[in-house]
């Protein structure tokens, strides 16, 4: 009886521990959830006035939700250091916090980089990166030779890299990195017909090869192309169809090989400009090395250039729009 009465009060013990247990786990949980509740109503209110503000400026939200990741960095180092932290240190004070601290930290950059992308959806174009600019640009006089620069990386890149070459004229840079030709056929009117230029200088085709908005042929950048050719034609602007640079790897989706596509690309936009009127501007011939992309002290990641190449760049562009320029006048379509 003695023994069973010791088994029967171990047994109990037991259960009370495991039921205590229970009740603990149950109760972390509750916690758990609790401030995960907590937390989605905190930020769902930041989360839905920041889709407010992206659909009225999204550029302004963008500009917020970094502001927001650098005071979330600034609140961490505040307590193990005294100076403002790089990226690196925040990752390992983030690692460092108790897990509960690691679990609100990480839904908070979880919901901003949400609200980042949800801002960038509202405008797939970047329409509103010139819309500014260009309302503050006044109708060109006739004696203006007017130019717009349509492009992506390689053109915006242009800009800092060699700001001489649009000081003091007439030039205006339409560049957005990491485009491809639909967004820049989307953007077009506003970013360059409604400018009324004399002549549009169109350098595009690298980022649709490397997939950067999805598969693309070399037939779907030709009819983008072709489209915004023929809108510039018909509004009575000159263009000028310069060839895709040359590029032996894609740092950011190696493997896809785009020196020969690039070739190809070229050889049908030198046709195309032969049959529409248009000036082809070849830089690849002069930037071409023997494996098909660029030399490397041309670039520093086989698909943009280093100021020497810009300057290479710079008087094969002038070159074609001077011919361009000596072919408005003549333009049926021209506006003024």
């Amino acid at each position: 009886m003695t023994f069973h009465s010791h088994s029967t009060c171990r047994n109990v013990l037991i259960r009370c521990a495991f039921s205590f247990s229970i009740c603990r786990i149950t109760l972390e949980r509750r916690s758990f959830l609790f401030s995960t509740y907590r937390i989605t109503l905190e930020w769902r209110s930041f989360l839905f006035s920041t889709y407010r503000t992206a659909l009225i400026r999204p550029s302004f939200s963008l500009f917020i939700c970094k502001i927001a990741l650098i005071r979330l960095s600034f609140s961490i180092s505040r307590r193990r250091a005294t100076t403002f932290p790089h990226f690196s240190y925040f990752c390992i004070q983030l690692y460092n916090q108790p897990t509960m601290i690691r679990i609100k930290l990480l839904t908070t950059i979880f919901t901003i980089m949400l609200a980042m992308t949800m801002a960038e959806a509202q405008d797939w174009a970047n329409l509103n990166r010139f819309r500014e600019q260009n309302q503050q640009l006044g109708m060109p006089r006739s004696c203006d030779d007017r130019v717009v620069f349509m492009g992506n990386s390689i053109t915006e890149g242009w800009l800092g890299a060699m700001p001489e070459f649009f000081a003091d004229r007439p030039y205006i840079n339409r560049g957005i990195g990491g485009q491809t030709t639909p967004q820049m056929l989307v953007r077009f009117r506003q970013d360059v017909i409604d400018l009324y230029p004399k002549v549009v200088v169109i350098l595009a085709g690298i980022n649709d090869i490397a997939g950067n908005t999805g598969p693309a042929s070399l037939e779907m950048i030709e009819d983008n192309i072709h489209s915004m050719t023929e809108l510039a034609q018909a509004n009575g602007i000159e263009v000028v169809l310069c060839s895709v640079l040359p590029a032996y790897d894609f740092p950011w989706s190696p493997g896809l090989e785009p020196a020969p596509k690039v070739v190809e690309l070229n050889r049908r936009l030198q046709q195309y400009a032969a049959e529409r009127g248009a000036v082809y501007c070849d830089y690849h011939s002069e930037m071409v090395d023997e494996r098909g992309g660029l030399p490397p002290a041309l670039t520093y990641d086989e698909v943009h250039t280093t100021l020497e190449g810009y300057q290479i760049m710079a008087p094969i562009a002038e070159q074609a729009i001077a011919r361009a320029l000596m072919m408005w006048p003549h333009n049926p379509n021209k506006k003024y």
